[in-house]
């Protein structure tokens, strides 16, 4: 997912998925140019991205337990996390995630 924050620079996060690499993905062009990736969490099924005021990114994602028993909406940012910020024992989590103009973020699920 992609993002676009204040002065019109591209935050993005994504899914990479190559066996030892794999994971949540960040990169922007910040300085003109496209960052290198870093991973900023581990490879699950849904990513979204927020940007606040002052530059700091926000992903959700969901999660899973083993033996698939809880399934998790999680939260990271530049700023801090992963924390777990909504749980269930059934179903599957597509979290969205939204930054309004004071800076508070709003999560909610897709489904």
């Amino acid at each position: 997912t992609i993002d676009v924050d204040p002065n019109g620079g591209l935050h993005v996060a994504y899914l990479e998925y190559w066996g030892t690499g794999d994971g949540i993905m960040y990169t922007n062009n910040l300085s003109g140019y496209w960052s290198t990736p870093q991973i900023v969490g581990p490879y699950w099924n849904t990513v979204d991205i927020a940007v606040d005021k002052n530059n700091n990114w926000h992903i959700v994602y969901d999660a899973v337990s083993s033996y698939y028993s809880t399934y998790y909406i999680k939260y990271i940012s530049n700023t801090g996390g992963p924390y777990v910020i909504a749980q269930s024992t059934f179903g599957v989590y597509q979290p969205t995630i939204d930054v309004d103009q004071i800076g508070r973020e709003s999560c909610r699920d897709r489904v």
